[in-house]
């Protein structure tokens, strides 16, 4: 459950990276790429497991509050890339 559709969604952003950068730089782009998901994935199992083994957090709620952390953060850029702002 806690990397459902994770495959999908980076197999289409890196078609998407292809399509978009030069060639000569594709590699230092899909580098960054990569170390942009290990360093997050690596900071969210420190930051739930610290927060499970230190400050008592039952696991179920961490599974929680973890899954909410992804709705809000996609319901976020689904507003930044679809919902248009009034001209001012």
């Amino acid at each position: 459950m806690a990397h459902l559709g994770g495959a999908t969604i980076w197999v289409f952003s890196t078609l998407r990276l292809q399509q978009l950068v030069p060639t000569e730089i594709r590699g230092r782009v899909f580098s960054w790429d990569l170390i942009g998901y290990l360093v997050m994935h690596c900071f969210s199992i420190w930051f739930f497991g610290m927060l499970i083994d230190e400050h008592g957090l039952a696991p179920d709620v961490a599974l929680s509050a973890a899954g909410w952390c992804l709705i809000l953060s996609g319901a976020i850029s689904i507003r930044e890339l679809y919902v248009k702002e009034p001209d001012v």
